[in-house]
């Protein structure tokens, strides 16, 4: 698994943690374009080229899952991104989207240097150590969902979901969209241009009802 740390020509470059050059972003989002993802063929997509239907790593012990919806897919915006460099390659992603960090699920902004990574490739499953950790400007804004919940991006496993809402919740309330991919309704090919506003809806008002259940 490669890095995401080289995106298209033209691009900003690393920006330190606390440069005055750090804009804000909406960190409920997730990967850049320039996200690397291995299919069931062994073939490598950029996330800008993942599409819905897409059998793509997700790990653990060589796992795979079906991509079957966006919540966010956009091309053309440029966005502050954490990127977590490792003994085995680097992840890009946004503050608080959860990846796995000594064997738990954390935020990205709550991983340090020395922290373990789940690298997975070919149904290998290696702790991969960070080294550093730095802000970047890259560009895109994609965050596509696997039936398993889970996806393999630069080589190591995360979560396809954020803090906006814990994880577990966004998956039980995302279980219709499964469903239909199942019966071959591909809802999410119709969602991804509006999807930021309505998963965002669907997923806070559902959770303040499980909450208050």
């Amino acid at each position: 698994g490669g890095g995401s740390g080289s995106g298209s020509g033209g691009q900003p470059g690393p920006v330190p943690i606390g440069s005055p050059r750090e804009e804000p972003t909406d960190d409920g989002v997730c990967f850049p374009a320039s996200g690397s993802v291995v299919l069931e063929d062994g073939s490598v997509k950029r996330m800008d080229q993942l599409e819905v239907g897409d059998i793509a790593e997700s790990g653990p012990d060589g796992g795979k899952s079906a991509v079957h919806f966006f919540s966010h897919r956009e091309p053309n915006s440029i966005n502050t991104f954490l990127q977590i460099s490792h003994s085995l390659g680097n992840v890009t992603l946004t503050p608080s989207h959860f990846l796995f960090a000594n064997g738990e699920l954390v935020k990205a902004q709550e991983v340090k240097v020395g922290d373990a990574l789940q690298w997975t490739s070919q149904g290998r499953d290696l702790p991969s150590t960070v080294t550093s950790i730095e802000k970047v400007r890259r560009r895109g804004l994609y965050n596509p969902h696997t039936m398993q919940g889970t996806l393999v991006v630069d080589g190591i496993r995360t979560s396809c979901y954020t803090s906006t809402v814990h994880p577990a919740v966004a998956h039980f309330i995302l279980a219709p969209l499964r469903a239909a991919h199942r019966l071959g309704i591909h809802v999410g090919r119709f969602l991804d241009k509006g999807a930021k506003g309505w998963v965002l809806r669907l997923l806070q008002s559902t959770q303040s009802k499980v909450v208050r259940i």
